[in-house]
């Protein structure tokens, strides 16, 4: 039989016959893999089929039910929905392996057809057999014929088994019927839920950015706010309190500084609240909207909606007390910006009655012989204390007095005393000459340009009473 002979022939035909015992362990083992995934499924479907029924009835029935219970039944449906489709991939997966097996089975059986016709031909062909096949009588040759039928059977039995595993697995009442019916059931229960869960999901969020911008704004509330500012005021009246008695232009300068650097920094907490009232307005926004959509399916009467009422009356709150304290620091700002002016006008107090101090220091007032002069001088008492009632309320605390031995004057006072003192002279020395008289002249006019430089200025003079 051409190059063959019949040894090799029984070789060949033995590795067919173990191919064709290994297809049959294999295609059990499918079996019996398929067989646990559709009980599975039937166990899933079932579950899934119990769990949307009773879904049902709490949404339907139960409008405060508690939404975490409902949660995890939703999320147990959807748990046992995804094992179906994990055990779809694997279907199909061996649904692909069933076609492999189908075609390799057609293309053993079609080899092992071709040998058994091969000796089918040529059995009867004596000059082939005397010369290919020696010592072999011609019942070997149909024992080969024997042995490779049986073989071909093998391969058709397996092939059986395919068909009916196809037909097990992958008919209509089967693995692809029950996961379509699973994902069915699953997307009731998720239409049901998708707005609770919306709704959830959005409390969730909501309350989570509250709490976040609640422990953000918690250094700007209205209290801390208070003992804020309470401690710039208290600092400012000490401080007031330290220069009346002890009036000094450095340390004026000093809390000036002080006071408006306190001004920059409640500026920046001013733009913070700003910046957070921003956040609590769009929160409120937020959870009227929330509000608007439980109201829309369950009216006022869900868990929901309560939690969301908090929510709301918390973020409101907040929205309030900032309010508060943006209030309380622009009050505090506006009466820093009293207090600087204040503590200019005393620095120029302290500078004016240096310059005075000054000149008294130089020249000698004896006495005042006009009495007309009387009048002036009480004029200008009369201008310095309107000028000290009216700044008076400018300083720094209303409780700074000037001490009981304090005269004040005006500063034409001065000016007066000065012109006395020069008419003084020139009637005691009436032999003075005109040079004299005119060096007294040119005083006057230098004193009367230094302290009447400005018109609506009081010059405040502490001098002894003695």
């Amino acid at each position: 039989m051409r190059a063959f002979k019949l040894a090799n022939i029984y070789l060949i035909n033995e590795k067919y016959s173990d191919i064709s015992k290994q297809f049959d362990h294999i295609l059990q083992l499918q079996k019996n893999k398929l067989t646990e995934n559709l009980n599975n499924l039937k166990e899933i479907e079932q579950y899934v089929s119990d769990k949307k029924r009773n879904f049902l009835h709490t949404v339907n029935e139960n409008t405060n039910f508690n939404f975490n219970a409902l949660k995890e039944v939703y999320d147990n449906i959807i748990s046992r929905e995804n094992k179906a489709h994990d055990i779809e991939n694997a279907n199909n997966k061996e649904s692909e392996n069933i076609m492999l097996y189908t075609d390799t089975i057609t293309k053993l059986t079609e080899k092992i057809q071709n040998i058994l016709n091969f000796v089918t031909t040529h059995e009867n062909d004596n000059n082939i057999i005397k010369q290919h096949i020696q010592d072999i009588d011609e019942n070997d040759v149909s024992k080969i014929k024997e042995i490779l039928n049986s073989t071909i059977q093998s391969f058709q039995q397996i092939q059986n088994k395919i068909n009916e595993i196809k037909a097990q697995f992958y008919g209509n009442s089967n693995i692809n019927s029950i996961i379509i019916t699973i994902s069915q059931n699953a997307n009731d229960v998720k239409a049901l839920f998708s707005k609770d869960l919306t709704i959830e999901n959005e409390l969730t969020k909501i309350q989570s950015r509250l709490e976040n911008i609640k422990n953000a704004a918690h250094e700007n509330r209205s209290e801390q706010m208070v003992q804020y500012t309470n401690a710039i005021h208290k600092y400012i009246e000490e401080q007031f309190k330290k220069i009346e008695n002890n009036p000094d232009q450095n340390e004026i300068d000093s809390t000036m500084e002080k006071i408006r650097n306190y001004n920059k920094e409640s500026e920046v907490k001013l733009q913070q609240i700003s910046n957070y009232k921003n956040e609590f307005t769009s929160i409120i926004l937020e959870i009227t909207n929330l509000i608007a959509l439980i109201k829309s399916k369950y009216d006022n009467n869900n868990v929901s909606y309560t939690v969301a009422i908090k929510h709301e009356e918390d973020a409101k709150n907040i929205l309030s007390d900032l309010n508060k304290s943006q209030n309380i620091l622009t009050q505090s700002i506006n009466q820093n910006k009293k207090s600087i002016e204040d503590l200019g006008y005393k620095k120029h107090d302290i500078h004016n009655n240096n310059n005075l101090h000054t000149i008294n220091k130089h020249q000698e007032i004896s006495q005042i012989k006009y009495p007309n002069n009387t009048s002036h001088n009480n004029n200008d008492d009369e201008k310095y204390k309107n000028y000290h009632h009216s700044n008076s309320d400018k300083t720094g605390s209303s409780k700074t007095k000037t001490s009981g031995d304090s005269i004040k004057y005006a500063g034409a006072i001065a000016l007066g005393l000065v012109a006395c003192y020069a008419v003084a002279n020139f009637q005691k020395k009436d032999d003075t000459n005109e040079m004299d008289l005119d060096n007294d002249e040119i005083f006057y006019h230098e004193g009367e340009t230094k302290y009447f430089e400005r018109g609506d200025e009081v010059i405040e003079i502490n001098m002894n009473e003695d």
